[in-house]
């Protein structure tokens, strides 16, 4: 995506490449000032999603987010854990905008929940993941199927976030009560008092420090 410029040959305000991690990565990578940020087709960034180069220095102007994106984290490609980011990102985007000394940068979490919703078949049936503790929907209780609806649930998402970017404003007012549940749910979660619950942070770090020695 390039906004700004008059040509397809010409200078271009803001460049976003969507081009996946798994892909190839694009030409202006590879040649570009870029090159040297790259890593099995990432770019590595540091805790405040600003690209950084192998030798561990900053682009301070530069910022990845996404599949594209090795974080300090090395987190799973869901759409939680860039969530959980999208904050940070224009919280850092603002600050440097601004040149304001007096506000700092933030920084992603160490380790991101681990959320999931998982759909099994058209009458409801599903799993809800998060970090450890699973909720299973049979499907089987009509009244149920109709209020806890794993397949209805992930289309009502879709719906408020297309619907929120057309600029509708009752999508808009979903989407934000939505967004307030997930910080609630994720506040919850990072408190210690449920350290020893099945949905408490510690077993996300658990699951990574698995992952680590698996590699």
């Amino acid at each position: 995506m390039l906004l700004g410029g008059q040509s397809a040959d010409g200078d271009f305000d803001v460049k976003i490449d969507c081009t996946g991690f798994k892909r190839e990565p694009a030409s202006f990578l590879t040649t570009g000032c870029l090159s040297s940020s790259l890593k099995d087709a990432q770019l590595r960034v540091n805790k405040h999603l600003q690209v950084t180069d192998q030798s561990g220095g900053t682009l301070s102007h530069i910022f990845s987010i996404g599949d594209v994106a090795l974080t300090p984290a090395d987190e799973e490609k869901s759409i939680v854990p860039i969530y959980q980011m999208t904050g940070v990102l224009a919280h850092n985007l603002a600050v440097l905008a601004g040149n304001d000394p007096n506000k700092a940068l933030k920084e992603i979490p160490e380790v991101f929940h681990r959320v999931y919703l998982i759909n099994f078949g058209q009458n409801g049936a599903g799993l809800m993941i998060w970090n450890d503790l699973v909720v299973e929907f049979t499907g089987r209780v009509p009244v149920v199927r109709s209020v806890m609806n794993v397949a209805s649930f992930k289309k009502r998402i879709e719906t408020m976030n297309m619907g929120a970017l057309r600029g509708k404003r009752l999508a808009k007012w979903g989407l934000s009560i939505q967004q307030k549940g997930m910080n609630a749910l994720f506040w919850f979660g990072n408190r210690d008092i449920f350290r020893n619950r099945s949905f408490h942070i510690s077993r996300a770090k658990q699951a990574v420090e698995r992952r680590k020695e698996k590699h």
